[in-house]
């Protein structure tokens, strides 16, 4: 497809595949802080790793639409710790393809772009609720496409 394609270049990882808080549980270690712990790995790849943030996001767009900056800052604040001085200077490029990547897995795409409703929207207060949130993402997965 056009996205793995797109993606070949960067580097991978085993991801989890879906990531959503059904299958995240949080332990509070006292002395080592807080670890995740994942479960229901049934869709496990060697992939990306930004499309494993694109689907939690995606998944969790309509649940939390105002927090999606928040968690794209802490990923990469995260990311920045771990890799040190070594930040990649594609970084942006694979954000965006991954965040698409897992944008489509997780059907938000096909809401934003086609006005499909994956999850079935019983009342009109709910359904702007989803206009609202997808709003903001129309532009952000309109320019990733481009980039394919």
């Amino acid at each position: 497809t056009p996205i793995v394609a797109a993606l070949e270049p960067f580097p991978r990882t085993l991801v989890h595949g879906d990531v959503r808080a059904a299958n995240v549980a949080v332990r509070d270690q006292a002395r080592n802080g807080e670890s995740a712990v994942f479960f229901d790995w049934g869709r496990a790849a060697f992939a990306a790793p930004t499309a494993d943030l694109g689907f939690f996001l995606g998944f969790t767009a309509l649940e939390r639409p105002t927090g999606v900056d928040r968690a794209i800052h802490a990923y990469e604040a995260g990311l920045r710790e771990r890799l040190g001085g070594r930040w990649p200077t594609s970084w942006e490029r694979q954000r965006e393809l991954g965040l698409l990547a897992g944008m489509l897995q997780s059907g938000l795409a096909c809401r934003a772009f086609w006005g499909v409703h994956v999850l079935a929207v019983e009342d009109e207060r709910a359904a702007a609720i989803e206009r609202e949130a997808l709003q903001g993402w129309e532009p952000r997965l309109r320019a990733a496409v481009g980039l394919l």
